[in-house]
């Protein structure tokens, strides 16, 4: 893979299954749906390529919980992307089982909070 941005330019082998950061949401809620709900795994991790680095991003999966949303209260898996310590940054995913896995609430905290809950929801035929 080549980029370039402004005046830096550079090259960057990426590893098979390399996925984007949205792509990984994606990824993550597609291998929920196939997993077996009574034994997920304590984490989930993929090879992510964001902002010319590649790194391995790792989610804990922390356990069932309600969550309230505009659209409704949903049982949810909460998902949180782990973090180095130093980073101060918080981002957590709760996706709901009765809803194909689809993410019902964000919540990220990188020097400001956003929470982002699933207002509506239509699936096609």
């Amino acid at each position: 893979m080549d980029y370039g941005e402004g005046k830096d330019k550079g090259s960057l082998k990426l590893i098979d299954g390399t996925l984007g950061p949205a792509t990984a949401q994606l990824k993550m809620r597609l291998d929920l749906r196939s997993m077996d709900i009574n034994a997920l795994p304590e984490k989930i991790k993929y090879v992510v390529y964001y902002r010319g680095e590649i790194k391995e991003r790792t989610y804990s999966l922390k356990g069932f919980e309600d969550t309230e949303t505009p659209f409704g209260t949903f049982n949810t898996l909460k998902v949180e992307r782990e973090f180095l310590p130093e980073e101060e940054r918080e981002q957590i995913y709760w996706f709901a089982p009765d809803l194909d896995f689809s993410i019902v609430r964000i919540l990220n905290t990188d020097g400001r909070k956003s929470d982002l809950l699933l207002k509506s929801l239509e699936f096609g035929d």
